[in-house]
C-alpha cells in the first residue's frame, strides 16, 4: 500500500513512503496494533507518536501489565506510569499489598501500608496490635489508638464508667450518659432526680422525688412536712406540715403538753403556735405552756382560773380543804359535799352533827334517817329497853 500509489519503477518498491498502517519497503507489513492512529515508520515499522494506552515498546506490540492503574505504562520499559490498580504495588504492580493494608492501599514502591486496618501494625501490617482490648494501635510504635467497648487508654487497661451509653467512650474515657447519670466521664449520678438530669452539671432540671430538695436533690425533706414535699431550692414543706410540727421547715416538734402533741401556727407571719384542741388535766394557755394553779385539777385555757380542784380542795385558788364530814373527802368548787355525808352529820358541807341519837339523817333537812344502837323513834328519842313486872 504504497502512499498515494507511487512506488519504483525498477523494483517496486515504495518511493514514497506507505499508507497509514502499513511498513516496509513494499508496504506489505502492517503496523502494530499498539500504534497511536495506526501510524509507523516504513522502515523498521517503529511507531509514530507513541503507543496507544496499554501499549509499550519500540513497536508498541507488548501490552501494558495487567495491575497498571488505568492501563498506563512507560513505552520504553513498560513500568507503570500512573500507578497500581488498588492492591498491588512495584514497578510492574505485580506484587500485592499485605491484606492487613485499610483498603488494601499501600505505596506504589515499597508496599508499605498506608495505613493499616484496626488491630495491626508495621510497615506492612503484618503484625497485631500488643494490647489484646486494642482495636486500633499506632502503625510504627503499636501504642493504642482505639480501644474495646467498654475500655479506654493508651493499653485500653481502664474500663469506661458505667453510666457511658453502650458501654462507648472515647480514648480519654468520655462518653455519652445514659438516664441518672452525668459528667464528662459520665461518673456521677443523677440521685432523687424526678427525671433525668443535666448531663454536664447533674442539677435535677424537673424538679426532686419526693422527701428530697436541693439542686442536685441530695438533702432531705424535714420529716415534719406534710407527704415529705418540700420546695426544691428553699426547702420550704409545700403542703405544710403534719400536726404535730411546726415552724418555718416544720423542723420543730409540737409540745407534749398538746393533747396527741398536735399544734398549729396562728399565723405563717408569727411564732405563734397554738394546740390544736383542748389542753391536758393540769395545763393551760394558747400553747398549753403553763402549769394549773396548785391544787387544781383542771382550769380555764385562756385565763388559768381554776374550773376544778384536786380531790378535797375547793375554793376559787383550791386552797381550801373539803370538810371531814363529806363523803370520801369530795366536794365541789364551793365546799359542797358531791357524793353525800359521813354518818352522824348533814348540811352542804357535812359540818353540822345530826340531832340526838341519830346515826344518818336527811343531808338538807337533818331528819334522822337511821338511830344509833339502842335508840328508836321518829326523832330517835325512844329506847329499846323492855320491863318486866
Amino acid at each position: 500500500m504504497c502512499l498515494l500509489g507511487k512506488c519504483n519503477d525498477r523494483d517496486g518498491r515504495c518511493s514514497s513512503g506507505c499508507e497509514a498502517g502499513f511498513s516496509g519497503g513494499f508496504c506489505r507489513d502492517h503496523c502494530s496494533h499498539g500504534c497511536q492512529h495506526n501510524r509507523c515508520h516504513q522502515h523498521g515499522g517503529r511507531c509514530k507518536g507513541g503507543c496507544k494506552v496499554g501499549y509499550y515498546g519500540p513497536n508498541c506490540s507488548k501490552r501494558c501489565p495487567t495491575n497498571c492503574k488505568n492501563n498506563q505504562c512507560h513505552q520504553s520499559g513498560g513500568n507503570c506510569s500512573g500507578g497500581c490498580k488498588v492492591g498491588y504495588y512495584g514497578p510492574t504492580c505485580v506484587h500485592k499489598c499485605s491484606e492487613h493494608c485499610l483498603n488494601k492501599r499501600c505505596h506504589v514502591l515499597t508496599g508499605a501500608c498506608t495505613p493499616c486496618l484496626d488491630g495491626h501494625m508495621g510497615d506492612r501490617c503484618i503484625d497485631e496490635c500488643p494490647q489484646r482490648n486494642c482495636t486500633a494501635c499506632h502503625q510504627d510504635t503499636g501504642t493504642c489508638t482505639a480501644c474495646r467497648n467498654g475500655r479506654y487508654g493508651t493499653r485500653c487497661r481502664q474500663f469506661c464508667s458505667e453510666g457511658c451509653s453502650q458501654n462507648k467512650c472515647d480514648f480519654g474515657g468520655a462518653c455519652l450518659c445514659t438516664n441518672k447519670y452525668f459528667g464528662l466521664f459520665c461518673e456521677g449520678r443523677c440521685q432523687n432526680c424526678r427525671r433525668d438530669c443535666d448531663k454536664l452539671t447533674g442539677v435535677c432540671t424537673n424538679g426532686c422525688e419526693a422527701g428530697y430538695y436541693g439542686a442536685h436533690c441530695n438533702a432531705t425533706c424535714s420529716p415534719g412536712c406534710r407527704g415529705k414535699i418540700c420546695e426544691q431550692t428553699s426547702a420550704l414543706c409545700a403542703q405544710g406540715c403534719t400536726l404535730n410540727t411546726f415552724g418555718r421547715h416544720c423542723e420543730n416538734n409540737c409540745s407534749a403538753d398538746c393533747p396527741q402533741q398536735m399544734c398549729h401556727k396562728l399565723d405563717v407571719n408569727t411564732d405563734s403556735i397554738t394546740c390544736i384542741t383542748d389542753c391536758l388535766e393540769g395545763r393551760w394557755g394558747s400553747y398549753c405552756e403553763h402549769s394549773c394553779p396548785r391544787g387544781c385539777q383542771r382550769c380555764y385555757r385562756s385565763t388559768g382560773v381554776c374550773i376544778e380542784c384536786d380531790r378535797g380542795l375547793y375554793g376559787p385558788e383550791c386552797v381550801r380543804n373539803c370538810s371531814q364530814g363529806c363523803l370520801g373527802t369530795l366536794c365541789d368548787k364551793n365546799g359542797s359535799c358531791t357524793v353525800g355525808c359521813e354518818e352522824g352529820v348533814y348540811m352542804d358541807d357535812c359540818s353540822v352533827p345530826c340531832p340526838g341519837n341519830c346515826r344518818v339523817c336527811h343531808k338538807e333537812s337533818g331528819v334522822c334517817m337511821s338511830c344509833r344502837s339502842g335508840w328508836k323513834g321518829d326523832s330517835c328519842t325512844g329506847t329499846n329497853t323492855t320491863y318486866y313486872r
